[in-house]
């Protein structure tokens, strides 16, 4: 049976287009397999923050941008107004590990800026110093829960509306990381903005091993000071961590986080630990070119 040139020519124009189209397919699986939150990359944000714990509330307000760098992605906290506050920028794997950090600190002239940043700068003007000037500048415990509350939370996030998905974790309590449980859950559809969803991941430490790590490194500090300990002497420790995000329903971006956290201990002697703090970040996003 012989074809027509006319027919050949549809068979072959049908068949590129099937190769472009399962080309097309290749790329854009291996381009949404890069990255597992799936950020339109460069993007930008302005985010008010707000601080709540039983003492005191802060607020302020900064600018953040994401870039791509080679195979991971760079986020830029710039505060608002500019020359004031911290500047921070995080290098953030594909999935979602922070692999770097580096923090500016801007600070006006005579204050607690180092002797060596003030002599080539004109008196009464903020300058920018590395953060790892400033001793009590603890940055890097900031990038790590700007890492974790916006971004590595989620990628483990069920992609499923309604599911949940339970697995084991660590919790820190007096720089100590003890053993706990996180359950993370996808509550579907946002009712606070169209097309977006609800995820929540809860983080909670109660358990009689993570009691007796924390005794017995309670223990060992007291032992260098000639000191015994029994061994209930913690006669109780409960922690948790509750992150609730809404966040857009494909990218993962978020539009708000809200995140608290709460911890207590019981000595024996009922002398009571107790700390309770609420972070909320409000992301607001600029419309990409």
């Amino acid at each position: 049976m012989r074809w027509s040139p006319i027919v050949l020519c549809f068979a072959c124009a049908v068949a590129a287009t099937h190769d472009v189209d399962r080309i097309r397919l290749e790329v854009d699986r291996s381009m949404a397999a890069d990255l597992e939150f799936p950020w339109p990359l460069p993007c930008e944000a302005t985010v008010r923050e707000t601080f709540v714990t039983k003492v005191s509330t802060q607020e302020r307000n900064y600018d953040v941008r994401a870039t791509r760098e080679g195979d991971a992605m760079r986020v830029s906290i710039l505060p608002r107004p500019r020359g004031q506050g911290t500047e921070l920028s995080l290098l953030v794997s594909a999935s979602g590990r922070l692999l770097d950090d580096n923090a500016w600190l801007w600070l006006e002239v005579g204050g607690n800026a180092p002797a060596r940043a003030l002599r080539k700068i004109e008196a009464a003007r903020p300058i920018r110093v590395p953060a790892s000037a400033i001793p009590d500048a603890d940055c890097t415990q900031r990038a790590e829960d700007v890492c974790r509350t916006w971004i590595s939370a989620w990628t483990s996030a069920p992609l499923a509306a309604w599911q949940r998905r339970v697995q084991a974790t660590t919790f820190q309590v007096d720089a100590l990381e003890l053993p706990a449980l996180c359950v993370t859950a996808h509550h579907g559809p946002a009712r606070e903005r169209r097309g977006a969803v609800h995820l929540s991941s809860t983080t909670e430490l109660r358990s009689d091993a993570a009691r007796e790590a924390y005794t017995a490194a309670f223990a060992r500090s007291c032992a260098r000071a000639d000191r015994k300990l029994p061994a209930d002497f913690v006669s109780e420790l409960s922690a948790t961590e509750k992150l609730d995000c809404v966040s857009h329903g494909k990218d993962r971006r978020p539009f708000t986080i809200v995140r608290e956290r709460t911890t207590l201990v019981r000595l024996r002697g009922e002398t009571v630990t107790s700390t309770s703090q609420t972070w909320r970040c409000d992301f607001t996003w600029k419309q990409s070119r």
